[in-house]
């Protein structure tokens, strides 16, 4: 990945902090997904809404964590 993507990707992180702006972000990358099939696209969106607002990558994080087999370990 090269300095222009990491711009980028900070760039739209720091501005979907906010509420309506993530909400419509996501709507658009809905509809593309919805249009194109495109589901690697929408995904990576919801991607960037989760890390620019830390509480759902808490919400995430015990999610993922209540979702694994009892006796299950990471390696």
């Amino acid at each position: 990945m090269n300095n222009q993507s990491l711009d980028l990707n900070e760039f739209v992180t720091n501005n979907l902090t906010d509420k309506e702006v993530a909400r419509e972000f996501l709507n658009a990358s809905l509809e593309t997904y919805l249009e194109e099939g495109d589901v690697e696209e929408f995904l990576r969106s919801l991607e960037l809404v989760i890390k620019a607002n830390p509480l759902l990558a808490e919400v995430g994080t015990h999610l993922q964590k209540a979702s694994q087999p009892v006796g299950w370990t990471e390696r």
